[in-house]
């Protein structure tokens, strides 16, 4: 029995691994899962001798091993079939659909660092995701990732609101960018995005730059904010000949005939990261503990 019992310890503690060390890449290699099968036929090897030897005590036997077994088979499941770890951005006000979680995410209008996306199926919220601990969603933990996004105001010279519009996102009248390129300038890798002001026929085109990196302009003061330079594309798609300018987060600066403002603000990506099933790997334990009990009762 003490041979059966190492065997089972340590698949129950390969299956549970993944919950404590989530989205290493170690529990989708090959060799690990082969490893974990080949435990899984141990145990039942060694069950099934156990069970010639020791009839009386068979279905208890019997119980660990097919416990044990539930519990490997669902981290084999995870391990081969789950998607990697994932990422999914939403602007806000939108809901985006996530076919592993059998539903949408909907991301609130709301920005900051106290933000719940909500997961929503058949247009009921059946899970929130906060920013204060990771949820689990099915076969996935869901943890907020913060990221820096660009939240733009335009207006005319003499006030009036301009629409902005991004006709390349599918957030198309959202105002918020969510600066999902990257683009390499003067050796900084900087975050990129662009909106248009149809009303204006102007394209704008938005990089990001942390307080750090906007420090080295010269003759420009970041006062310890992010800052965002905007470069304006008339009608014709050429650049303007007045249109690059920088600006501090949060304050406006004219450009290109027009007024812009920038708040960089932090809103949420959701991490999805599988994990073995939870109802598999409790239910095979139960049946495990189960057949322990009832092996060590006294006859």
């Amino acid at each position: 029995m003490t041979r059966l019992a190492t065997l089972a310890a340590a698949i129950v503690v390969a299956a549970l691994a993944p919950y404590a060390a989530l989205g290493a890449p170690l529990f989708h290699a090959g060799w690990f899962n082969v490893a974990l099968a080949a435990l899984i036929v141990l145990v039942l090897r060694d069950a099934l001798r156990l069970t010639r030897r020791e009839a009386a005590r068979a279905p208890w036997i019997g119980a660990i091993a097919a416990g044990v077994t539930i519990v490997g088979v669902a981290a084999i499941a995870s391990g081969l079939f789950a998607p990697d770890e994932s990422s999914v951005v939403g602007a806000p006000g939108t809901r985006v659909p996530v076919a592993d979680l059998h539903g949408d995410l909907a991301y609130p209008l709301a920005t900051g660092d106290a933000v719940t996306v909500g997961v929503e199926r058949a247009g009921r919220v059946v899970a929130g995701i906060p920013a204060t601990h990771p949820s689990v969603v099915g076969t996935f933990v869901a943890r907020q990732a913060a990221r820096r996004v660009v939240a733009v105001n335009a207006q005319t010279l003499d006030g009036r609101a301009l629409t902005v519009t991004q006709p390349t996102s599918s957030a198309f009248l959202s105002p918020v960018m969510l600066m999902q390129t990257q683009q390499t300038i003067s050796g900084m890798t900087l975050p990129v995005d662009s909106f248009a002001l149809p009303a204006m026929h102007r394209d704008v085109h938005v990089y990001l730059f942390t307080h750090a990196q906007a420090q080295g302009f010269r003759n420009f003061d970041a006062h310890g904010r992010d800052a965002v330079l905007f470069a304006v594309d008339g009608g014709d798609g050429r650049p303007l000949r007045d249109g690059i300018a920088i600006a501090r987060s949060g304050e406006p600066v004219v450009v290109g005939g027009v007024r812009l403002a920038a708040d960089v603000v932090d809103y949420p990506a959701i991490v999805l990261v599988p994990i073995p099933s939870i109802p598999l790997v409790a239910l095979g334990l139960l049946i495990s503990l189960g057949g322990i009990i009832g092996y060590t009762r006294k006859f």
